[in-house]
Protein backbone atom coordinates (compact mmCIF):
# COMPACT_ATOMS: atom_id res chain seq x y z
CA UNK A 1 0.00 0.00 0.00
CA UNK A 2 1.56 3.28 -1.19
CA UNK A 3 0.97 6.04 1.42
CA UNK A 4 1.09 9.97 1.28
CA UNK A 5 4.56 10.90 -0.79
CA UNK A 6 7.02 12.10 1.90
CA UNK A 7 9.79 13.22 -0.79
CA UNK A 8 9.04 14.58 -4.50
CA UNK A 9 10.95 17.13 -6.77
CA UNK A 10 10.85 16.89 -10.76
CA UNK A 11 13.86 14.71 -10.97
CA UNK A 12 13.26 12.31 -7.99
CA UNK A 13 10.04 11.24 -5.66
CA UNK A 14 9.95 8.34 -2.85
CA UNK A 15 6.92 6.90 -1.28
CA UNK A 16 6.92 4.63 1.62
CA UNK A 17 5.43 1.54 1.18
CA UNK A 18 4.90 -0.98 4.24
CA UNK A 19 7.28 -1.93 6.34
CA UNK A 20 10.77 -0.68 5.18
CA UNK A 21 10.18 -0.95 1.86
CA UNK A 22 10.15 2.46 -0.27
CA UNK A 23 9.41 3.55 -4.04
CA UNK A 24 9.73 6.38 -6.60
CA UNK A 25 11.53 8.03 -9.70
CA UNK A 26 14.42 9.02 -10.11
CA UNK A 27 15.70 10.81 -13.58
CA UNK A 28 13.79 8.80 -15.72
CA UNK A 29 14.01 5.25 -13.67
CA UNK A 30 11.83 3.47 -11.59
CA UNK A 31 12.96 2.44 -7.94
CA UNK A 32 12.50 0.27 -5.38
CA UNK A 33 14.53 -0.12 -2.72
CA UNK A 34 14.93 -1.83 1.55
CA UNK A 35 16.22 0.51 3.79
CA UNK A 36 17.47 0.40 7.34
CA UNK A 37 17.56 3.41 10.14
CA UNK A 38 21.14 1.45 11.32
CA UNK A 39 23.61 0.68 8.57
CA UNK A 40 23.97 -3.43 8.02
CA UNK A 41 27.32 -5.44 6.30
CA UNK A 42 24.63 -6.22 3.86
CA UNK A 43 24.29 -3.34 2.77
CA UNK A 44 25.74 -1.24 -0.01
CA UNK A 45 29.50 -0.12 0.00
CA UNK A 46 29.25 3.69 0.39
CA UNK A 47 25.28 2.88 1.45
CA UNK A 48 24.67 0.70 4.04
CA UNK A 49 21.36 1.34 5.03
CA UNK A 50 20.36 0.07 1.40
CA UNK A 51 20.21 -3.70 1.92
CA UNK A 52 18.16 -3.98 -1.83
CA UNK A 53 17.88 -1.41 -4.76
CA UNK A 54 16.06 -2.21 -8.13
CA UNK A 55 16.10 0.14 -10.75
CA UNK A 56 14.07 0.31 -13.96
CA UNK A 57 14.42 1.89 -17.16
CA UNK A 58 10.97 3.16 -17.40
CA UNK A 59 11.06 3.53 -21.55
CA UNK A 60 12.09 0.23 -21.68
CA UNK A 61 11.38 -1.27 -18.72
CA UNK A 62 14.01 -3.30 -18.77
CA UNK A 63 16.34 -3.60 -15.01
CA UNK A 64 19.40 -1.49 -15.02
CA UNK A 65 20.59 -1.89 -11.37
CA UNK A 66 19.66 -4.58 -8.99
CA UNK A 67 21.27 -4.99 -5.72
CA UNK A 68 19.85 -7.97 -3.27
CA UNK A 69 22.85 -7.87 -0.03
CA UNK A 70 25.08 -8.35 -3.57
CA UNK A 71 25.13 -6.85 -6.75
CA UNK A 72 22.86 -8.95 -9.65
CA UNK A 73 22.86 -6.26 -12.24
CA UNK A 74 24.45 -3.10 -12.67
CA UNK A 75 27.71 -2.77 -10.78
CA UNK A 76 29.18 -0.65 -13.05
CA UNK A 77 26.82 1.52 -13.58
CA UNK A 78 26.12 2.12 -9.88
CA UNK A 79 27.73 5.52 -10.47
CA UNK A 80 25.20 6.92 -12.38
CA UNK A 81 22.54 6.17 -8.98
CA UNK A 82 25.07 7.66 -6.74
CA UNK A 83 22.26 10.74 -5.64
CA UNK A 84 19.30 8.49 -5.53
CA UNK A 85 21.58 6.24 -3.24
CA UNK A 86 22.14 9.46 -0.97
CA UNK A 87 19.15 10.66 -0.64
CA UNK A 88 17.74 7.37 0.70
CA UNK A 89 20.63 6.98 3.10
CA UNK A 90 19.41 10.72 4.24
CA UNK A 91 15.64 9.67 4.07
CA UNK A 92 16.61 6.53 6.45
CA UNK A 93 18.66 9.02 9.18
CA UNK A 94 15.61 10.48 9.19
CA UNK A 95 11.97 8.44 9.30
CA UNK A 96 11.05 5.58 11.37
CA UNK A 97 9.47 2.52 9.81
CA UNK A 98 6.77 0.68 11.08
CA UNK A 99 6.18 -3.03 10.36
CA UNK A 100 3.08 -5.62 10.66
CA UNK A 101 5.57 -6.83 13.25
CA UNK A 102 5.71 -4.81 16.55
CA UNK A 103 8.81 -6.46 17.73
CA UNK A 104 10.10 -4.74 14.50
CA UNK A 105 8.92 -1.24 14.60
CA UNK A 106 11.78 1.07 14.85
Amino acid sequence: MVTKLKVATEFFTLAPLEGNWVEGTYLGFKYQAKIFVTPSDYGIKGARRISKLWIQDKEIKETVLNYDRGWDVGYKTRGTFKGLMERLEMYAQTTTFTSRFPSENV
